[in-house]
């Protein structure tokens, strides 16, 4: 939230109960979306307070018939819930898929009927075509992680020409994003059809909202929506010069590249401040922080 963020999808932490980590965000006051795994069928409908609950679809090493039959039955049980999960990230998960199932991970899941609806798929990397074709049909989003998959932004370029919904992922926990919103300007710069500030702060906040069916409540300043609104303090000297003349405005290129957190002043979730002068109010920051130096210090104590 010291960052800006006001809205977090989270992933890859199965082990750790779903109502354990919408305690966690609903503690600190994000708003979000937790990937339930197993449990979906019964949180599906079970909106706790800001976060909502969406199901996920196997990864490579996980895909089995029975994994594909116990998702095509979740799919059908809930039609209405978010799936996702991390797809064709790797050559060695890609070459896996085909040498277990003969053809791609997109292209299986399409036979089981699994893209029907509203999925989300992380990364994509090592997607061809023919895989990039059935996204852009089935209206699937996809999670672009530009730090992590650094050297892959060829694929992503392709998808935004495909008019694929494209938002960002910082992958990692501690992952800045203001690092990864310049990082995804500079890897789509290199293409032909280069990309306006504009398209990065898109894919940030509206394309976001738009991957997890929120695209009518968060993502904007607009009547109706959440009042979720962050507040940078513009006198910085780093986000200079400002130019604003005839319809040209140089402000959102300069924040997209010369933001850092440390700009984010103030940031209301809700209608409600949740940062204040870059202190968070609804949690006990400081005794956070011991806590989590304890933790560390037990961990690494008998290394």
């Amino acid at each position: 939230m010291r960052q800006g963020v006001t809205f977090v999808q989270d992933s890859g932490l199965g082990e750790r109960p779903a109502r354990v980590r919408s305690q966690a965000m609903n503690d600190v006051g994000l708003r979000g979306l937790i990937d339930a795994y197993e449990e979906i069928e019964e949180l599906a409908d079970r909106a706790d307070r800001r976060v909502l609950f969406g199901g996920h679809l196997p990864e490579e090493e996980d895909i089995t018939e029975e994994a594909l039959m116990a998702m095509v039955r979740a799919r059908a049980a809930v039609p209405d819930a978010v799936f996702m999960t991390h797809c064709l990230e790797t050559k060695q998960r890609k070459d896996l898929i085909l040498e277990r199932a003969g053809r791609s991970t997109v292209r299986l899941f399409e036979e089981r009927g699994l893209l029907a609806g509203r999925t989300v798929l992380f990364h994509g990397t090592e997607m061809d075509e023919g895989d990039i074709r059935i996204l852009t049909e089935r209206g699937v989003s996809l999670v672009h992680s530009p730090i992590t998959n650094i050297a892959e932004a060829g694929v992503v370029d392709l998808c935004v020409q495909a008019g694929i919904n494209v938002g960002l992922g910082t992958d990692f926990g501690h992952t800045d994003v203001w690092e990864v919103m310049r990082t995804a300007y500079y890897l789509r710069k290199k293409f032909p059809e280069a990309p306006d500030t504009e398209e990065i702060w898109r894919m940030a906040t509206t394309n976001g909202a738009r991957a997890y069916g929120m695209e009518d409540r968060i993502g904007s300043i607009a009547e109706g929506y959440y009042a979720d609104i962050v507040l940078i303090d513009a006198s910085d000297t780093a986000l200079l010069p400002v130019v604003e003349k005839d319809g040209f405005s140089n402000r959102a290129h300069n924040l997209l590249v010369w933001g850092r957190p440390h700009m984010v002043r103030h940031v209301m979730i809700g209608g409600e401040w949740v940062v204040s002068d870059g202190n968070i109010l609804t949690v006990d920051g400081q005794a956070l922080d011991m806590e989590y130096r304890a933790v560390v210090q037990r961990m690494t104590s008998s290394l």
